[in-house]
């Protein structure tokens, strides 16, 4: 499907995230963002494109999510920061794993 036509819904996204006390404003804000970040790079639009706006919009519901994310590398709370996400690329065929472009 093109890509300007799919999108991932916020409720489905709430779905996926299974919390029952979740920010509907912040799960829409993600599920928006995700969407749109997809979009810009891909001009078709299929199931594992979707899976990969998907866990894209669920991990940016949950950074914010987690406490000390954003704090420095020489802090001992931060145990875990993510630049990017290998397996979202790979599903939606962005940044590296992008098919080539000729012409």
């Amino acid at each position: 499907m093109p890509a300007n036509t799919a999108e991932v819904t916020p409720a489905e996204l709430s779905d996926y995230l299974a919390e029952a006390g979740s920010d509907s404003a912040r799960v829409a804000e993600c599920a928006a963002a995700a969407t749109a970040y997809v979009r810009r790079y891909r001009t078709e639009w299929d199931e594992s494109c979707h899976l990969g706006a998907l866990h894209l919009a669920a991990g940016l519901y949950r950074d914010r999510a987690t406490p000390g994310i954003a704090e420095g590398w020489e802090s001992a709370q931060n145990v875990f920061a993510r630049l990017t996400d290998v397996r979202i690329e790979q599903l939606c065929r962005i940044g590296r794993f992008a098919p080539p472009r000729i012409g």
